[in-house]
């Protein structure tokens, strides 16, 4: 289905949606998230597609009015006091959706979503939700302060149903994801009338982009404490009491790790040694290392510190966050301090009695235990999906100008999200009613329940059973379907994995982001080995980069290695018309010995071993950088991309299952026996022998029909589209898109070809935002042959004209074309009336689109990233 994730300028509330987000992508699902201007840069950064709708309006003076720390203890005396408060915060939250509203509707009528995923202020996404007839979803921060608030939202909301001629609009959704521990959490209130449907989900933290600082690998020398003052009032005036804290806590015997702004910084002045900055520092890295954590109550702070069963000590500032720190406090992990209250000794005496009395701690270990035992985000995705479509709301009802469309289903492969019923089963009351029945278990006895399956024994697992059930009975079998995952115990903890692509670029990393937020929203702990080169890309997509081969440029390297462009462009044409298949006959050659291979296979031989070797050189600090890494993460799984040479060995040396991941098309079993070979000093100098780069198993995400090898066993999955940090929509959209792919070290020769095709058509445009969006509206794609841009172009149904710029994306081009779903040109052919003509032909000619609807239609019945993952532990038996 396709999910419209929408909120307003204010990242906070924002951001415990993107793992939500990347949920629902993991499982096969379209996501498009909307939002203001103002928040361009903080959107695209989790890797999602953005569209942009409204103004980008300053709203800081009018947050300054409404909800600053005006008041000596933050606290409403009275329910007149509330009202007032609400009124007030009201009058904002209906500005910002009198200007969110008209660009909504219009974005929604382009792109007809399934289902709105809204945080509780962006009243926008109700309205539209209504407007379309789809499930309106409320996703919380963590405490539920809107909830409270509910009886107020009629009358507040009077004048946005007047301007816009609406019928009364449901705030709370018809389901809420509420990621606060029960205990935690508000208890039901008697001025809300109506019933919420909670769905309990484990809180995943996502704090902005990822870069681990080398400082945090190595164990502190003395407990440490992390004192933040957040991010959302940052430009609010109030009393600095962050810097209070800080001072107060350096005087204990503590590590003082300060994380907040450069400009907070500096208005801080001098502080004690034992303090430390940390900038832009997401917590969800930083807090695992601490023994307590102080902040200012926001929610994203306060649940990142639940997730790490840290004692806290909460300083709020405004309404809301004294709500929070209450409820936190009544847990008994944590110490409440106000304003008025806020002196040194008395931050002390707190600080001190966080690290001191056990009580903290055990609450604090307990309420994580409950945020733990709350259902993954993965699944979670399986109970939205199920929601009934509520029916179209008549008033006002502008979207598409009135049009009604027909009911699109809301599965990606096409059929009704209902679970599938067997012939002779009775079907699932809740598809046959169209109401969802109520649990059949009361919270505390979920929890119980839930607590003794994670300490239960996992069941035994027989991995070859298992194996052919993922694969099929071998290479002609149809692929695995996707199916309920009802059966399937979560693993006993977290698994640590780590992923280690390919050195040379973002474009390898980008292959590997969609399996590892699979296993981000299950429940694990996701880590990158990163170069220099692919370090943002990582960070871009919302996930943790590890830094290794600091000081090395890749990019020069891998440049080095090429022959000048004309002479790449004489060779990618030549292995173009011949194919692989003089590589295929030195590769069997070799395989019998040396003593029966001709001389020019041994000279091929030759030349790719002092390839290899170059390139090892090249990595070898990367490499060693993420064995050190690794010896002191101990991850509990490796996956790597092909090339990624760290992997395999990583994965011996800790003796750990390592999972090779393909970006699309495997042409490494021509020249693994050779890579191997090229190993074996590089593995032996770490006490090992036997080389192996095809790894335990390998999960595919390419259709068969582009398979130039099915010999090794595989574990098929549905492609996941994604680009890197695209820009907003809108964007200019050409009837041809133009993508000429990504790679840093050879970006002249693109972007020159680019402007070849762009400038020999009227209608081209080059791909700005993501690829799968840039392709809504195109009829062809121009690429140079990357993985990602091929397989994405079969997801979207649309041919491509290849123009293979590098040796590697010769074999693609060719395997693409004997498809049948497209054309290629080669470099020494290439020129504007060649393009012309081959784009004339595709559109003229239909053949091509069988051989696309077939492969898109095997991709779509594979199984998800989320089904993967949730097999994978018991397959390799580990956690």
């Amino acid at each position: 289905m396709r999910v419209l994730f929408i909120s307003w300028a204010w990242p906070s509330h924002f951001y415990p949606m993107v793992p939500l987000a990347w949920a629902m992508r993991s499982a096969g699902h379209e996501v498009l998230v909307a939002t203001q201007p103002a928040m361009t840069e903080a959107a695209v950064r989790t890797g999602l597609p953005v569209a942009l709708v409204g103004r980008s309006d300053d709203t800081l003076s009018e947050i300054r009015r409404i909800g600053g720390p005006q008041k000596e203890d933050n606290r409403f005396r009275s329910w007149t006091d509330l009202r007032r408060f609400r009124s007030l915060n009201a009058q904002l939250y209906v500005r910002l959706a009198e200007d969110m509203i008209p660009a909504t509707r219009a974005l929604a009528a382009e792109w007809r979503p399934d289902m709105v995923v809204f945080e509780p202020t962006t009243y926008a996404g109700p309205v539209v939700a209504a407007e379309l007839g789809v499930p309106a979803v409320r996703h919380l921060w963590g405490v539920d302060f809107p909830y409270l608030l509910r009886e107020f939202d009629d009358e507040a909301l009077a004048p946005l149903r007047a301007r816009f001629d609406l019928d009364p609009v449901e705030t709370l959704g018809v389901a809420t994801v509420d990621v606060c521990p029960e205990r935690m959490q508000v208890p039901p209130s008697p001025h809300v009338p109506m019933a919420v449907r909670r769905l309990r989900a484990r809180y995943t933290p996502y704090n902005g982009p990822a870069v681990m600082p080398r400082w945090l690998l190595t164990p502190p020398e003395r407990p440490r404490i992390c004192v933040t003052g957040g991010t959302s009032w940052v430009h609010v005036p109030h009393p600095s009491q962050t810097g209070r804290i800080i001072r107060a806590a350096a005087t204990l015997d503590v590590e003082v790790v300060a994380a907040v702004t450069a400009e907070a910084a500096a208005q801080m002045g001098p502080m004690p040694d034992n303090v430390r900055f940390a900038r832009s520092l997401p917590l969800h890295l930083l807090l695992p290392t601490c023994v307590a954590y102080s902040s200012q109550g926001g929610m994203g702070s306060i649940m990142t510190a639940v997730t790490c069963g840290l004692p806290q000590l909460a300083a709020p500032l405004v309404a809301d966050q004294r709500l929070n720190a209450e409820r936190l406090v009544s847990t008994g992990a944590a110490r409440m301090v106000l304003p008025h209250e806020a002196d040194a000794e008395t931050i002390r005496s707190h600080l001190s009695a966080l690290l001191s009395d056990p009580a903290h701690r055990e609450a604090a270990a307990t309420l994580r235990a409950e945020s733990q035992a709350q259902a993954p985000l993965s699944e979670v995705v399986e109970e939205l999906a199920s929601l009934p479509r509520p029916g179209r709301a008549r008033r006002g009802a502008a979207v598409a100008g009135g049009r009604e469309r027909a009911p699109r289903s809301a599965g990606p492969n096409g059929k009704a999200l209902a679970p599938a019923v067997a012939a002779g089963e009775a079907p699932d009351p809740a598809v046959a009613t169209g109401k969802v029945p109520e649990p059949a278990v009361m919270a505390g006895e979920a929890f119980e329940i839930a607590a003794a399956a994670r300490e239960a024994p996992a069941p035994a697992v027989n991995a070859g059973e298992a194996f052919e059930a993922a694969v099929g009975a071998g290479p002609g079998s149809p692929p695995a379907r996707r199916g309920s995952r009802a059966g399937t115990s979560r693993p006993a903890r977290g698994l640590r994995v780590l992923f280690t692509p390919a050195y040379g670029g973002p474009v390898p990393a980008r292959a590997l982001v969609a399996a590892a937020w699979a296993f981000r929203v299950a429940g694990h702990e996701v880590r990158f080995a990163a170069t220099p080169a692919i370090e943002r890309a990582v960070a871009a997509a919302g996930l943790a980069a590890v830094p290794v081969g600091e000081g090395v440029d890749m990019d020069a390297a891998l440049r080095a290695q090429l022959p000048s462009a004309q002479d790449c462009a004489a060779l990618v044409t030549t292995q173009f018309h011949k194919g692989y298949g003089p590589a295929m006959y030195v590769a069997e050659e070799l395989a019998e010995g040396e003593e029966g291979a001709t001389p020019w296979a041994l000279a091929y031989r030759d030349a790719l071993l002092a390839s290899v070797a170059a390139a090892l050189r090249v990595a070898d600090t990367a490499i060693a950088g993420t064995v050190e890494f690794a010896r002191r993460w101990r991850p509990d799984l490796v996956v790597f991309g092909p090339r990624g040479y760290a992997g395999p060995l990583v994965a011996r040396l800790c003796g750990v299952p390592a999972v090779r991941h393909l970006p699309g098309m495997d042409f490494g079993w021509l020249t693994e026996a050779v890579e191997a070979a090229a190993l074996e000093p590089l593995w032996a100098r770490y006490g090992l022998t036997g080389p192996d780069m095809s790894g335990t198993v390998t999960i595919d995400p390419c259709p068969s029909a582009l398979r130039a090898h099915d010999g090794s066993p595989r574990l098929p999955v549905r492609f996941v589209p994604h680009s890197g940090a695209p820009g907003p929509l809108p964007a200019p959209r050409g009837r041809v898109c133009v993508a000429m792919g990504a790679e840093s070290w050879w970006l002249p020769e693109q972007r020159a070809v680019a402007g070849l095709v762009t400038a020999a058509l009227d209608d081209a445009a080059p791909a700005s935002v993501s690829l799968a969006e840039a392709l809504r509206g195109s009829d062809v794609l121009v690429t140079a042959g990357d993985d990602a841009s091929l397989l994405t172009a079969v997801m979207a149904g649309v041919p491509a004209v290849v123009l293979p710029q590098l040796p590697e994306h010769a074999w693609r081009a060719q395997q693409y074309v004997a498809t049948g779903a497209g054309l290629a040109i080669p470099p020494a052919e290439l020129t504007p009336d060649a393009v012309r003509d081959a784009v004339a032909r595709l559109r003229s000619d239909t053949g091509h689109r069988p051989p696309l609807r077939h492969m898109r239609a095997e991709l779509e019945e594979r199984p998800t990233y989320q089904d993967l993952v949730a097999e994978l532990p018991g397959l390799l038996g580990v956690g």
